[in-house]
């Protein structure tokens, strides 16, 4: 048996979008399966959609509502609640490729692997601006390793399209709720930090681009101060695995990360005459930079890293 598992949050016409494509989905006689939807605490009328979805369906659905905000913990409720053999994870932005569900069991079939991701194609809401280049897939959400099935030895796949044995969860623990999309928070990694800790014990990670699903990319990420956010975010990500992981003492880095800064601004100012798409790169770096020692001196400095860097944006965007 398969559980298919979708977290939402606040977003019920996308979600809706998203159990269509579901409801479309061909699967094989035989193949048992169940869709367990798990809302994080939404105010708008996310329950609605579902019951207007469970009633005209015949598919095995059920609603789980997860106070606790924070999509690893969504995810965990999830895991907690679900009865397959394999659980699947997709997200309430996204529309699964007809065969999607069919292509995973079928993977799983063949390889024994534990873990399978596969390609996550954009849905774009509007023409994407030119300066956003392939090297910008991740803060957009996308994933493409290639046309070629590939067994994986490094955490490269994402939650948008991830299949993993339900007996990963219960032999190495679920998602740390410390990382992960939190509200106002652009946080990622939860599913990373997974794929390493099974990754590290032995267990195999598999790569198929026929398993595919597609992923909106709205107006309101096709810009500059989203992609600035993200890596700001990242920023303060990064700080908290380093504590977490103590594998890079927060104090042993001060003079780093302030050396770096500096670098960074140099070579950004240095930059900005000659080429703009290379500045605003050096740009997301410095955001990113000052994420991390925003996170440093929160209980130091009393934000004041973030005023600066407030007062450093209004200068880039005058």
């Amino acid at each position: 048996m398969l559980s298919l598992i979708i977290c939402t949050y606040n977003r019920s016409e996308l979600l809706r979008l998203t159990l269509q494509s579901v409801l479309e989905m061909k699967v094989p006689a035989g193949l048992t399966w169940e869709l367990i939807v798990v809302d994080n605490d939404s105010r708008d009328n996310t329950w609605e959609v579902f019951s207007e979805f469970a009633a005209s369906s015949e598919i095995k659905s059920r609603y789980i509502f997860e106070q606790t905000p924070g999509l690893a913990h969504a995810r965990n409720r999830g895991i907690a609640e679900a009865e397959g053999e394999i659980i699947l994870f997709t997200d309430d932005d996204v529309l699964v490729d007809q065969n999607w569900l069919a292509r995973i069991a079928d993977v799983f079939t063949r390889t024994g692997t534990s873990c399978v991701g596969g390609r996550i194609l954009p849905l774009w809401e509007g023409a994407p601006p030119k300066w956003l280049g392939t090297d910008f897939l991740g803060c957009i959400g996308l994933l493409d390793l290639g046309s070629e099935p590939l067994w994986l030895n490094a955490p490269a796949i994402w939650g948008a399209n991830f299949s993993v044995l339900s007996a990963m969860f219960e032999k190495y623990g679920c998602f740390d709720t410390t990382l992960g999309r939190k509200p106002g928070k652009l946080y990622s990694g939860e599913e990373t930090e997974f794929l390493q800790r099974i990754l590290r014990k032995g267990e195999s990670v598999y790569y198929s681009p026929d398993i595919k699903v597609f992923h909106t990319v709205p107006l309101a990420r096709m810009n500059k101060s989203y992609c600035r956010k993200w890596r700001y975010d990242k920023g303060e990500l990064d700080g908290i695995q380093r504590r977490l992981h103590n594998n890079m003492p927060v104090v042993q880095n001060i003079h780093y990360s302030m050396t770096t800064l500096v670098s960074l601004l140099f070579r950004y100012f240095a930059c900005l005459p000659i080429s703009s798409n290379k500045a605003f790169r050096l740009q997301l770096d410095l955001c990113q930079c000052f994420g991390y020692l925003q996170w440093v001196f929160r209980h130091r400095a009393r934000g004041s890293i973030t005023r600066l860097f407030s007062r450093w944006l209004s200068f880039t965007n005058s």
